[in-house]
């Protein structure tokens, strides 16, 4: 039976989740007995993941082009040594999975049961392309098969108060129609797959004009 071991290439992560993953192993590696001595020191692991979480965070809306070099730029980095630090992870592992799992990385073609995505971030309402329209766009999420929203102008104590769940496919250019001007309407955003549905993204909301 070939031995298992964890993934040494993160190239195809998304942004998100390649900071998710960064925030779990750096944990991980910090309170091991077992890893104590990675190529990487995990202070300077560490301060890889800080920055670049730092210039995601700058650069994640657009950013200028200096702003997504210096991000792609840490991103590498951080790749890097992620996948010097898990190559030695797998030598001192030697297949053992309570191992190889303590260290935060993935398994190498670990097939999880398919489990509710997380809600979409990133949410944004916007001025639409017309009169008494608003446009709704937020980040796409991996494994969803569609998205729900709801939005209202309605509010109660000042908290919205939802009404119907709207569906749609796609994570661009979604039109809220028709708006009043001098309304402020309230949207929220979840995913849905076979498994079931995500929690409810944050509220955004915007004033029509």
């Amino acid at each position: 039976m070939r031995q298992k071991k964890v993934k040494t290439n993160y190239e195809r992560l998304r942004m998100d989740d390649l900071h998710t993953l960064a925030g779990k192993v750096v944990a991980c590696m910090q309170e091991s007995t077992l890893f104590t001595d990675p190529p990487v020191d995990i202070e300077e692991l560490e301060n890889l993941a800080q920055d670049f979480q730092h210039t995601w965070e700058i650069a994640k809306d657009g950013g200028s082009k200096m702003e997504r070099s210096l991000r792609d730029e840490a991103r590498q980095s951080l790749l890097d040594a992620f996948r010097k630090t898990a190559n030695y992870v797998n030598q001192v592992a030697r297949g053992q999975l309570p191992a190889l799992l303590s260290s935060g990385f993935e398994l190498e073609n670990d097939q999880k049961r398919l489990q509710p995505t997380a809600p979409p971030s990133w949410v944004k309402l916007t001025d639409g392309p017309q009169k008494s329209q608003l446009l709704l766009r937020f980040e796409p999420v991996k494994k969803s098969t569609f998205y729900e929203y709801q939005y209202t102008a309605e509010t109660e104590e000042e908290k919205p108060m939802w009404g119907e769940t709207l569906q749609t496919r796609k994570a661009q250019s979604n039109i809220l129609a028709p708006t009043k001007a001098g309304h402020t309407y309230y949207v929220r955003v979840r995913t849905r797959n076979a498994a079931g549905s995500s929690d409810w993204s944050n509220t955004v909301s915007l004033l029509a004009r």
